[in-house]
């Protein structure tokens, strides 16, 4: 149990505090700012001298996803760590590695390494967005009458509202990144392993529900990309989808596990 739990604070530390991460960070923050950008400034308007906005803060947050950079953001977001099992083994850093853990403890920190890198770029990358957002538009303005079907809205809890997508947006780009780090075990092509999240995206948007017909809480759009279980149920739309990316990590490490068996 030490030991694992060594792993995955090496491994985090490893993942959070590089370069790679803080370059990501900022790409993000950056693709998710050019993806709001032509509803808001399609938002601006002029009267007599004085400048009008037609979005407040939700409302502008919740158009969303509208361009192709929601997509470079699946890519951007797994660049921390989701190709860490390929870098250790193509470089043979993997072996002296193992010389500091065990097989268990490689496995769960690396799992968890990736998970986490990617929540948390993708997390502040949002608020990063939404800060700079905030400068010329409110947090709400008219957002009540617009998304009152949502119970957080309707209660007034605007800020939790908009932490429940961010949140859940946040999971979405850490089931990628376990994803890909799966994929990893078996293919050791970085250049494939960074196109997974655009790969399985398409294909769960064509096959998922167009062909396969999945209920939403068996579809990772339905999960992912809204409250699977309703627009008043935010909350525990986001706690399946927290159960649902954590069981994914234990298939990725436990995966991940045997391979490292064998390379040993």
């Amino acid at each position: 149990m030490r030991v694992c739990f060594y792993s995955i604070i090496r491994c985090i530390a490893r993942a959070v505090l590089s370069k790679r991460f803080l370059l990501s960070l900022c790409l993000v923050s950056a693709l998710f700012i050019m993806d709001l950008l032509p509803s808001f400034v399609s938002g601006i308007n002029v009267y007599q001298g004085e400048v009008y906005y037609s979005y407040d803060l939700i409302s502008l947050y919740m158009l969303n996803g509208s361009t192709m950079f929601l997509g470079f953001t699946f890519i951007v977001t797994i660049i921390p760590y989701a190709g860490a099992f390929c870098d250790d083994y193509n470089s043979g850093f993997l072996i002296p590695f193992m010389g500091r853990t065990t097989g268990m403890g490689y496995a769960v920190g690396t799992a968890s390494a990736c998970g986490v890198s990617a929540f948390l770029c993708t997390f502040l990358g949002q608020v990063m967005c939404l800060l700079f957002y905030n400068i010329f538009i409110p947090l709400n303005n008219h957002s009540q009458y617009t998304y009152s079907d949502y119970s957080l809205v309707e209660a007034g809890r605007y800020v939790l509202f908009l932490l429940c997508f961010i949140v859940l947006y946040s999971l979405r780009a850490a089931f990628f990144a376990l994803v890909s780090l799966l994929v990893s075990t078996f293919v050791k092509n970085k250049y494939i392993i960074f196109s997974i999240p655009l790969i399985m995206y398409f294909l769960l948007m064509k096959f998922g529900y167009g062909v396969l017909n999945l209920p939403g809480y068996l579809n990772v759009l339905g999960i992912y990309f809204g409250f699977t279980f309703g627009e008043g149920n935010e909350v525990i739309s986001v706690l399946y989808a927290m159960s649902f990316t954590v069981f994914t990590g234990i298939i990725a490490g436990s995966v991940l596990l045997r391979k490292v068996g064998r390379c040993l």
